[in-house]
Parts: C-alpha cells; sequence; structure tokens
C-alpha cells in the first residue's frame, strides 16, 4: 500500500514549479537569447530572480532518509543518465556534425573545445541548460 504522505501530489508546489519553468523557457531564454531587451524584461527578471533557487529548495521539501547508496543510485537514474544523453545528442547536432561537415575542424579540437566547455560551464554546447541536471544530483 503506498504511503499517503509520500504519493499525494501537491497542487500548489507543482503550480508555482510550472509558473517558473514557463518564466525560464520564455523569459531567460527566449527573450534574452533572442535579444529582447527593456524595462519590463528586466524588472521581470529582477521579481523572479529566486527561480532557480526555489528547484533546489523544492528538491529538499519532501526529503526522507534514505541510505546514500540509493540516493546515488537513483540520482545517476535520474539525473546523470538524461544528463549524458542529451548532451550526447545536442553535441551531435550543434557541435560534431556542423563541426566537421560545415566547419571542416577535426574531430579532436572539437573534443577538447568541448571539455574546455564543460570545466567551465558544467555543461557541454549543444545544451547548455543541462547544468541544471548535474548541479541538482550533486546537492
Amino acid at each position: 500500500m503506498f504511503d499517503s504522505v509520500r504519493s499525494k501530489r501537491h497542487l500548489d508546489v507543482d503550480t508555482l514549479s510550472g509558473v517558473l519553468i514557463l518564466q525560464m523557457i520564455f523569459v531567460v531564454h527566449c527573450a534574452k537569447l533572442s535579444g529582447i531587451k527593456g524595462i519590463v524584461i528586466d524588472s521581470e527578471m529582477l521579481m523572479m530572480q529566486f527561480f532557480m533557487p526555489w528547484f533546489f529548495y523544492k528538491s529538499g521539501m519532501f526529503y526522507h532518509a534514505v541510505s546514500i547508496g540509493e540516493t546515488i543510485k537513483k540520482g545517476i537514474c535520474y539525473f546523470i543518465k538524461p544528463f549524458i544523453i542529451f548532451s550526447l545528442i545536442g553535441w551531435m547536432v550543434i557541435v560534431i556534425v556542423p563541426g566537421i561537415f560545415i566547419f571542416h575542424r577535426e574531430i579532436g579540437s572539437l573534443i577538447k573545445d568541448t571539455f574546455g566547455h564543460f570545466v567551465f560551464d558544467g555543461s557541454i554546447r549543444g545544451n547548455y541548460a543541462l547544468w541544471f541536471l548535474l548541479s541538482l544530483f550533486a546537492v
């Protein structure tokens, strides 16, 4: 039988998370990366600057004691596997294919460049947003 506390969804928490995800997609990524600027965007970014720490806070909100081994196994399954899979997909599409076929760069220089980005940013070119999975796993 399921534990009623652990299986119950908290709609208020889910709603806030959904709003913050939409804010991140539309304001941070779409508007800022598209070059849209102005007082409205800057004010919104200032008001909503808590959106990234919220997800770290939320990840500990429903904490229950589990062994460190089980926690690491679940973390690898939920965070590291998607990080690797989607990083590789983005890397192939954004870095490798154009790098080799359009810009005629050597694979060695692309790998070196990718490693440098990973060390500096915590993610690789092709899917920068995945730094979040790696840092959430560490937390």
